[in-house]
């Protein structure tokens, strides 16, 4: 799960997909002032200047939600935040095997 989180809303993502159709990779090229949100373990590879955030999901629904989606859903308890200052920044993310 990659989930945009903060952004100027007039500003546009540009993302591309590689290696299709096995072994994908998701680069997305964040603009300065945001925020992208994934499961722990996603990234492959990101810029230096990108600043990495871990808080668990509690954050995002209380306890019980939390609970429900990593018991049941098999989604990690831990998120992170990838974020840009004052420059543009890079990311790739893949999904687990």
């Amino acid at each position: 799960m990659v989930s945009l989180v903060s952004g100027k809303a007039e500003e546009k993502i540009d993302y591309e997909i590689k290696y299709r159709p096995a072994y994908s990779l998701l680069e997305v090229h964040l603009p300065p002032e945001s925020i992208i949100r994934a499961e722990a373990g996603a990234m492959i590879y990101m810029s230096s200047n990108i600043e990495v955030k871990t808080h668990t999901r509690i954050r995002e629904g209380g306890i019980w939600r939390t609970v429900k989606i990593s018991l049941l859903g098999g989604e990690t308890l831990f998120v992170n935040d990838y974020i840009t200052k004052n420059k543009p920044g890079i990311v790739g993310f893949a999904s687990a095997p």
